[in-house]
């Protein structure tokens, strides 16, 4: 799987970079898995950056909120329920 570790991604991002900056475009990059890799791939001339997606940033908000809620509500606490029609 390429991604952001993969030595063969790597090199292909470094590649792109090279060509594009060298014939005076812009070199973009969209990434979903953390910002490490954005922050390298700019220090090495990618200069727009497009961290996560709409998806990745909800669940990730979501994951932490929730998580934050459980904790402080205690690990037994039941959500509410709505009544059920008779």
């Amino acid at each position: 799987m390429l991604g952001a570790a993969c030595p063969i991604s790597r090199k292909m991002v470094r590649t792109v970079v090279r060509k594009g900056r060298g014939a005076g475009l812009g070199v973009g990059n969209h990434f979903s898995d953390g910002i490490e890799p954005q922050i390298r791939w700019a220090h090495e001339g990618v200069h727009i950056l497009i961290n996560s997606s709409d998806f990745n940033a909800f669940y990730q908000s979501m994951s932490r909120d929730l998580a934050a809620m459980k904790e402080a509500l205690g690990e037994n606490a039941k959500p509410a329920r709505a009544p059920t029609a008779t």
